[in-house]
């Protein structure tokens, strides 16, 4: 028992003495918005959708409204067929734009699927050296463009931030939960551990998307964005990751613990493309809990003063994050979020191993991160 206690004070002291030092990466943090005014070049805007007849017109009005000339925009909507109203909504935004089009996407090109499918449909129609992409759940930043373009002086792929906004406590709890996300995979960047390009807020040069093959070329993975990065990052291609309130995007929250749960899962099975490290992090993330309990049960008071101190660091890494990207939080709740937590990992955890197939906007997909079943 004593060594088993052992290695448990290891797993939950190391989890702590991580999340110091990423909370340390905020210190020294620059927060800066660079916009562009002149040379405002064409650039394209792909949003692959299905199902989204609730967000699609927030989403395209959100586009319209973007702090860009229209004429310079050409907005490509990918219907990834919809049994809804996704594409008759959509369609009706081509009195709205100089250049739109909406595709119906209705066929499979060499290894896309899903949504990677999508976008590599709709490259087809792009004529624009700098593409954009979003989902059609999400409200872009009204500077989205102006602040990713001046990236791309020295990078072939840019992304930005996209955290969850809602009104329901379930809402803002997921909204606390991709700050300190977001805030974790920008702290390990600052480490030399890169991870992913933002799947809903990322741009890229469509030479270079070419040059890496394309999703048509690129195994397929329900995480296509990471997928994609990758791709970039091994013909090594430049990524950046912008990081302000002018690069931030809104995306609709999970309302049901199911689905969030399945989008949980999607996330983990990609994961499995990261490097042996990544996965490690993982791993002593899923542990913790577990190994605070075990401790717990010979010294209860060791136990809580870790769990106080890994809560601590948390919450003001969340606050030091959402200052930098000028997110306002309710403070308060950040308490009932640190529970939230714990008991979202735990549930995350069981639901991974549990024989489910992930379902995902509408479709099921394998645990081995392989095609639509």
């Amino acid at each position: 028992m004593m060594y088993i206690e052992l290695i448990c004070l290891v797993l939950i002291w190391a989890y702590c003495a991580i999340q110091l030092l990423l909370l340390y990466q905020h210190f020294w943090h620059k927060n800066k918005s660079q916009t562009i005014e002149n040379q405002l070049p064409a650039v394209s805007i792909l949003i692959p959708a299905r199902n989204e007849d609730k967000h699609i017109n927030s989403c395209l009005e959100a586009i319209f409204e973007l702090n860009y000339p229209l004429s310079q925009l050409y907005i490509l909507v990918g219907d990834d067929g919809s049994t809804d109203n996704t594409y008759a909504l959509a369609i009706e935004w081509k009195k709205h734009f100089p250049n739109f089009e909406c595709i119906q996407v209705n066929q499979l090109h060499g290894k896309a699927r899903a949504k990677a499918n999508v976008i590599e449909h709709l490259m087809q129609a792009v004529q624009t050296e700098i593409v954009f992409v979003t989902d059609a759940d999400i409200q872009v930043n009204q500077n989205w463009i102006k602040t990713l373009l001046p990236e791309f002086l020295t990078a072939e792929m840019v992304s930005g931030i996209t955290i969850v906004k809602g009104n329901s406590l379930f809402e803002y709890m997921q909204g606390f939960e991709w700050l300190l996300g977001f805030s974790n995979l920008v702290s390990f960047e600052k480490l030399g551990l890169p991870s992913t390009a933002v799947g809903n807020n990322m741009a890229f040069t469509k030479t270079a998307y070419y040059a890496v093959g394309g999703y048509a070329n690129i195994e397929f993975s329900v995480t296509e964005d990471l997928a994609l990065t990758q791709a970039f990052r091994k013909k090594g291609f430049q990524i950046k990751t912008v990081i302000n309130a002018e690069s931030l995007n809104f995306s609709t929250a999970q309302l049901q613990l199911m689905a969030l749960l399945h989008q949980r899962k999607r996330w983990l099975i990609g994961a499995k493309q990261l490097p042996i490290i990544w996965k490690a992090i993982f791993l002593l993330q899923a542990f913790f809990i577990p190994a605070l309990i075990l401790v717990a049960l010979f010294h209860l008071k060791l136990a809580l003063i870790v769990w106080f101190v890994k809560s601590v660091l948390q919450s003001v890494q969340i606050l030091f994050f959402s200052k930098h990207i000028g997110f306002q939080i309710k403070r308060y709740l950040l308490p009932l979020f640190i529970v939230y937590q714990e008991l979202v990992l735990l549930a995350t955890a069981l639901f991974y191993v549990l024989p489910i197939p992930m379902n995902w906007k509408q479709r099921t997909y394998t645990k081995q991160n392989e095609s639509i079943l």
